[in-house]
This record gives structure tokens, C-alpha cells and sequence, in this order.
């Protein structure tokens, strides 16, 4: 327990400080006598309330003003997974359990057999029922304890955190539509995280018309194109959609004069754009501490991260009444995932001064578990906005190198390179968040041009993967109408009087990239993120913009 100041203003009287619904008793057991002298003001001389009866002789009952009124709770935990877990006492965490307490109750999940191979829980939905305040003011925390089973019996506890606010996870059951179970019994097949997608590539062809130059490693924009030789029947370079984008009209030629699509530009992080939720709709990730330290020697940093949920609502009073539905339903298979990352390094700006000529040299390097990229080669010299135009390929395995890691660092010729700044993105929430991060969706579908549909799934596999993690009934899709959530979806109002262009696809695919749309997924996009150095952690260092897919 830690003290906190108690400062009252003039003018001011201790009822100001405290809720409305707080009574004298309340204020007696608050505030000590010999802080309330000269606080305490009376209108009038009233007679002070009765003290409460006694339980035992000098312990008395908690009044009913003041003692919380309890119901019964339940806590769903969406234990998902640990990451990034540190030794402990000299000797790695290799099978670690976990241990959720809250309002006395406890409940414990399996066993992680080989937490290298695989951190999830084999288990991922664990429940509690305790009996909770209806305030949410009044509740208790939840404390997440992490243990380490080991040899001889031997159950340390390697990492804890503490969730002391509580109002994030309630929710009403009954809100959501439970129509998940026609959506199983439905005869129609369709991809989902589960399923093995067979995708046909010609890797001949460019990501892109002539957007990046070479798939396989690094690569250059192609900046220099002229504008003034665009013709229709010529491509336009990646360079023309970024500056139409961001508003550059002097940059892109003819490029907005075509019709051709456009991409989101973000001046902050994808996970700070609100509508998005932080990317944490599916599971949040909580630091893991050791708690408290017995020596100096002990780190007391985040040893770890906890990859789980909770969703708090109340239960009927009446046991023999049916509980709610579940909340954690629809899980992603928790295996682990091959995946092939790819990081569009646009440019940066803001750099600080690292040479004497007041000058950087930049270069970018790239980092996946233990893969990485170091471009070198490539610095750009004596800037501090360079424009990079560079991509990066790497591959990995989710959850295990769920975090990309991106780092500027300023070349010196005789000494060591010094790291300008940093910046981690967390793939494994881009992976399973419902907005779909992981590759964002163009303005429309095109299956050939420079805007050529880059996903491995065509925008109707994406629609059944959506209707399935969100319970809903499997699409019915036409080639003008898609039947969504018992909403109709026509393809007329979105295509009503627009000029089509000639590398369209299919009407039905383009209706379901607009139904997409509708949902509030993430779009084609470029986000702007901020880069920090380990010797000043809370010091913005540099802004760069990039992309990742």
C-alpha cells in the first residue's frame, strides 16, 4: 500500500472529494478524526447517526451504506498465450502454467509442455465464478500469476501482473448475436484458420506493376519515373499513388485524373488509429513482472508478457437458471503459423544530428525472431529526411517471432554504427484481430494493373472468414447481392454511375471487397511510427513511414 497525499483547497469541504453516494459513516471510516477537525463543516446541528450493532464486542457490522452490494459474477479468461518469458533463477521457463485470482476465487490452466516450440495454452478459455460488487468502483483486481513446473515438484512463481482497473472487460451476453451454431451446420465449406489455402503465384510477375522491383530481397522504389511521358497505356509507379495520397499533387502527374485507387495515410501507429481498438479486440498482451524484489542484484523489469482476454458480466441469482452464453467462442486454431512478412520502408524525417557535419547516414535494418536484414549497402548520406523506398522480406513462425522489429541506424566509416531509434510491431495481433491487418484492402479489385489484388485470398474468402470469427451465418453471394448478418448488400449502391475501370474483376468479388469495407477493416494503407533509442526510452528519436503485410 503506498500513501497518497491529501490535499483539500480552500474554500473547500471533504464532501467535494468524496461520491455522491458517501454518508458520514463512510466519511468516519474514510478520513481520520484528526484530519477531519476543522474539515467537517455542519449547516445545521444535527444529532450524528447511531453506530452500527456489533458483531462481537468492539467489532461492528459494516452498514449497509457502506459495505458494497454483491452479486454473482463470472469472468471468462481468454488465456491465449505467454510471450517473451525470461530465466528465472538461472534456468529458461520451459513449462509455465498459469494461476488467475480474483475476490478469493482462483483458477488454474493447463500446462505449456514446451514453451519454445509452442507458447499457447492448449486450453484457452478458462471460467470463475465469484461474487463481485456491482460497482465497478468497489471491485477487486485480477492477479495473473505465471508458474514454472519444474523438476523435484519445484513451482516458482516467475512473473506476475496485476489488473487493477476492471471497467474494460464488462460486457452484456445478450448483445451479441448467437447465431454461430447455423453457421457450423452450414453445408458450405470455407476457408478458415484451420484450413490449409492452396494459393497460385507467378512469380514472374511483380507485386506490383512496377511498384517494387524484385520480391525476394531488398529493392527500390522506382522514384525517378517520368510524369510528363504517362500515357493510358502505361504503368504508373507506387511513388504517384503515395504522393496522391498524402495530397502531393505536384508528384503524381496524371495519376488522380485516371481513377485510380488511393491509399490511407496515417500520421500515427495502426494501433493508435481509434477506430481500430488498438488492434487488441482479440486478446490484449499484459507485462509480466517478478514482483517483489529480494535483492539488489534482481531485475525488476517486465520478465514476460501475458497474451489473454477477460469478459466480466453477472449471472443469475437463481443457480438453477441457465448462465449466459459463452463469451470466447470461434477461436483461431492456437498452433503455430508459417507466415511471410514483407516491410515497405518509405521515408523518414526528424533525425537527430549524429556526425559532425550535423548529419546522418541512415540505414534500415529489419529483425524476426532470429532472422534479420541489414541494408547497409544502401545508406543514404548526409540527411536527416531520407526517403528509403525500400522492401524487406522475411519469413517466421507465429506466435514465436510474433514481433518485427525495425531500426535506423547512422553509418560511421572507422567506428561502430550507432542506432538511431527503434520501433517493435506486435504481428501476432495484426494476425488475429477482426480488422484484418494483416494486408490492407484496396479501394477495389483489380486482377491486373497497378493496383493488381495482392492478397492470397480472394475478397469472398475473406467475407466467409469474417462471418465465421464474428458467429455470424456463412455469406450467401450472387453476382449483385450478398446476404450478410441478415443484411442485403447490392452491388448497384456501391457501383451506381462510378466509370469502371478495364482491370476489374468479377462482380461478385468487387461486392464482397465493398461488404468488406462496410465492416470497418483496415485498408490499404501507410502508417507513420514513432522510433525510440534504449538509452532514452521515453524520447521520440525519429518518425518514419512504412507499411508491413
Amino acid at each position: 500500500v503506498f500513501p497518497v497525499p491529501f490535499v483539500l483547497l480552500v474554500g473547500l469541504t471533504i464532501f467535494s472529494l468524496l461520491p455522491p453516494s458517501t454518508n458520514l459513516l463512510a466519511i468516519q471510516l474514510l478520513v481520520p478524526d484528526f484530519l477531519c477537525e476543522g474539515l467537517l463543516r455542519w449547516e445545521d446541528d444535527t444529532d450524528l447517526p447511531y453506530p452500527p450493532p456489533q458483531r462481537e464486542p468492539n467489532i461492528y457490522m459494516v452498514p449497509q451504506g457502506i459495505k458494497p452490494i454483491l452479486q454473482r459474477t463470472a469472468i471468462e479468461v481468454l488465456a491465449w498465450g505467454l510471450r517473451n518469458l525470461k530465466s528465472y533463477q538461472l534456468a529458461s521457463v520451459s513449462s509455465p502454467s498459469l494461476i488467475v485470482e480474483c475476490g478469493g476465487q482462483m483458477v488454474q490452466s493447463s500446462v505449456i509442455k514446451n514453451a519454445k516450440k509452442n507458447p499457447n495454452f492448449s486450453t484457452s478459455v478458462l471460467f470463475m465464478e465469484v461474487r463481485l460488487p456491482k460497482e465497478e468502483l468497489y471491485c477487486p483486481p485480477i492477479t495473473v500469476k505465471v508458474i514454472d513446473n519444474r523438476q523435484f515438484g519445484r513451482r516458482p512463481v516467475v512473473g506476475q501482473c496485476t489488473i487493477r482497473s476492471l471497467a474494460d472487460f464488462y460486457c452484456d451476453p445478450y448483445t451479441e448475436r448467437r447465431d454461430s451454431a447455423a453457421a457450423l451446420q452450414s453445408d458450405e465449406r470455407s476457408p478458415s484458420f484451420r484450413d490449409d489455402v492452396l494459393i497460385d503465384i507467378d512469380d514472374r510477375q511483380p507485386l506490383i506493376a512496377s511498384q517494387f522491383a524484385g520480391c525476394m530481397t531488398s529493392s527500390t522504389l522506382n522514384k525517378f519515373s517520368s510524369m510528363s511521358s504517362l500515357h493510358e497505356d502505361e504503368f504508373v509507379d507506387w511513388w504517384s499513388k503515395f504522393y496522391a495520397s498524402t495530397g502531393d499533387t505536384s508528384k503524381c502527374g496524371t495519376y488522380l485524373e485516371k481513377g485510380l485507387d488511393t491509399l490511407q495515410v496515417y500520421n500515427v501507429e495502426l494501433e493508435k488509429v481509434e477506430v481500430f481498438e488498438g488492434l487488441t479486440d482479440f486478446c490484449r498482451t499484459f507485462p509480466l513482472h517478478r514482483g517483489k524484489t529480494q535483492g539488489e542484484d534482481e531485475d525488476p523489469s517486465v520478465v514476460g508478457e501475458f497474451k489473454g482476454s477477460f469478459k466480466i458480466y453477472a449471472l443469475p441469482e437463481d443457480p438453477s437458471v441457465p448462465n449466459p452464453p459463452q463469451q470466447f467462442h470461434q477461436l483461431p486454431a492456437s498452433g503455430l503459423q508459417e507466415c511471410l512478412v514483407r516491410v515497405y520502408v518509405i521515408q523518414a524525417f526528424g533525425l537527430q544530428p549524429k556526425d559532425s557535419n550535423g548529419k546522418c547516414d541512415p540505414y534500415v535494418k529489419v529483425s524476426l525472431g532470429k532472422r534479420s536484414v541489414s541494408d547497409q549497402d544502401n545508406y543514404i548520406p548526409c540527411t536527416l529526411d531520407p526517403e528509403f523506398g525500400r522492401m524487406y522480406e522475411l519469413t517466421g513462425n507465429l506466435p514465436i517471432d510474433k514481433d518485427l522489429k525495425v531500426t535506423l541506424y547512422d553509418y560511421d566509416l572507422l567506428s561502430k554504427d550507432e542506432k538511431i531509434g527503434e520501433t517493435v510491431i506486435d504481428l501476432e495481433n495484426r494476425f488475429l484481430s477482426r480488422f484484418g491487418a494483416r494486408c490492407g484492402l484496396p479501394q477495389t479489385y483489380s486482377i491486373s494493373g497497378p493496383n493488381r489484388w495482392r492478397d492470397q485470398l480472394r475478397p469472398s474468402q475473406l467475407l466467409h472468414i469474417y462471418a465465421q470469427r464474428q458467429g455470424y451465418k456463412l455469406p450467401v453471394i450472387t453476382d449483385s447481392k450478398i446476404t450478410l448478418a441478415g443484411e442485403e448488400f447490392l452491388l448497384a449502391d456501391f457501383e451506381d454511375g462510378k466509370p469502371l475501370g478495364t482491370h476489374l474483376g468479377p462482380p461478385d468479388e468487387r461486392l464482397a471487397l465493398y461488404v468488406l469495407h462496410k465492416q470497418g477493416l483496415v485498408p490499404e494503407h501507410v502508417e507513420t511510427r514513432a522510433l525510440f533509442s534504449p538509452l532514452q526510452p521515453d524520447i521520440e528519436q525519429v518518425s518514419a513511414r512504412f507499411c508491413c503485410e
